[in-house]
């Protein structure tokens, strides 16, 4: 062997020593890529199977209420998981086919190189490489992008995240999947049965719903056991939650007035208190509805936020329910005006303001009375040409006063 071969046979052991350590980077790198990409599927099919169980949840929960869900929710929620089945088989598939096609295109290059190079003397194979090696540096002829070139998935930011659940919970609401869900005990299903006896309430839209809304969730923990009773208890800051046969008497009574009501509906709750009334009046009106609940203690509106968030936390993520910590007795202005007004501390009279704010055909439901003394309920409607209707409701009732907040804190 002369020496000119030997140098050819040198060249081309330290040519394939590079062709082979490229490959191996390259073959890196699309592991690299693989392994991003089976992380963002299984991100996403995290995300799927939790909006899958929760669809189970929702019908099996509705396979045991009283209440029947329309044909055609049942269907947008078939459609829905027929959807998204057919856009993981369609990702998998096309997953599937983008592996195989790189696969075969680089078996398909090695298989030609063999071939070539096994038809040409060793001279000629180094010669060729040399060639390529000096003539072949775009990136484009290689078998696979390189990783800086390959189109990665995008990864959603943490707000694009939220905006996708967000939207979710706006799609169930509007189909009132929320509107009957009972995550609810046995003790508040007989409380409400009860009360809607003594009530002589017939509406089955108004037991549902308070069915649905679970009293021991709206006070503090250490009154649990007096939970389903039927009398007010102490919530701390000045404030007590109702008795529930006055939560079902409300509810009855706006509900024959919900039900007239074919606008989307915006609603001012004065007081929050436990946010137990700012709830059975969102889900009263539907889903198209907006209520803006106030009170002057920023921690009742977080305790009234905390209790609504136990199990319809949807209301206040979508936007539904707004609380807003400011003194009630002017009402709030900016959102107005209100299909309905509802306050949960007497009035010495009746505040022009919040007249001021009840829309042409709205009602005002507000207690009346001086300090000390018993009060009475009154409904007061507003017709299209802006005069009002007084109808007195219930007397002898025993409400707490509109007080400051320095009052109000003082009777902690």
């Amino acid at each position: 062997m002369d020496y000119l071969e030997k140098s050819n046979l040198i060249m081309l052991e330290r040519f394939n020593t590079e062709l082979l350590s490229k490959n191996q980077l390259l073959e890196e790198e699309l592991r690299k890529v693989k392994n991003e990409r089976d992380i963002l599927s299984a991100r996403y099919q995290y995300k799927i199977d939790q909006l899958e169980d929760e669809i189970r949840r929702i019908k099996s929960t509705n396979g045991v209420s009283d209440t029947k869900i329309s044909k055609s929710n049942n269907e947008n929620f078939e459609n829905f998981e027929n959807f998204d089945k057919n856009n993981r088989n369609d990702r998998n598939d096309r997953n599937n086919r983008l592996e195989k096609s790189q696969k075969s295109d680089i078996l398909f290059e090695k298989v030609n190189d063999m071939n070539s190079n096994s038809n040409k003397n060793p001279t000629e194979k180094t010669k060729d490489k040399l060639s390529e090696k000096s003539t072949n540096k775009s990136t484009d002829k290689l078998p696979y992008k390189p990783l800086d070139k390959v189109d990665k998935p995008k990864i959603k930011t943490e707000k694009e995240k939220d905006d996708i659940i967000k939207k979710e919970y706006e799609e169930k609401l509007k189909a009132n999947v929320f509107l009957y869900e009972e995550n609810t005990s046995e003790k508040n299903k007989e409380l409400v049965k009860s009360c809607a006896k003594s009530c002589n309430c017939k509406n089955d839209n108004v037991i549902n719903i308070l069915r649905s809304i679970d009293r021991v969730d709206f006070i503090l923990e250490k009154d649990h056991g007096k939970a389903y009773s039927n009398n007010p208890i102490f919530i701390g800051w000045g404030e007590s939650i109702s008795a529930p046969y006055m939560h079902m008497f409300t509810t009855n009574y706006v509900s024959q007035f919900a039900e007239k009501l074919r606008l989307p509906a915006k609603i001012l709750d004065i007081g929050c208190g436990s946010g137990f009334i700012t709830l059975a009046m969102s889900k009263l009106f539907g889903s198209d509805s907006i209520t803006y609940s106030l009170d002057h203690i920023q921690e009742i509106v977080d305790f009234a936020n905390k209790n609504i968030s136990k199990n319809h936390k949807a209301f206040i993520d979508t936007g539904r329910i707004k609380f807003v910590c400011m003194e009630g007795d002017n009402g709030y202005p900016e959102s107005g005006p209100y299909h309905f007004i509802h306050v949960g501390a007497s009035f010495s009279k009746v505040p022009q303001q919040l007249l001021d704010q009840l829309a042409l055909g709205g009602l005002l439901w507000i207690p009346i009375g001086h300090r000390n003394k018993s009060k009475k309920i009154l409904a007061i409607t507003k017709d299209e040409d802006g005069t009002t209707v007084t109808s007195t409701i219930m007397e002898g009732v025993n409400l707490s006063e509109m007080r400051s907040a320095k009052q109000q804190l003082s009777e902690k």
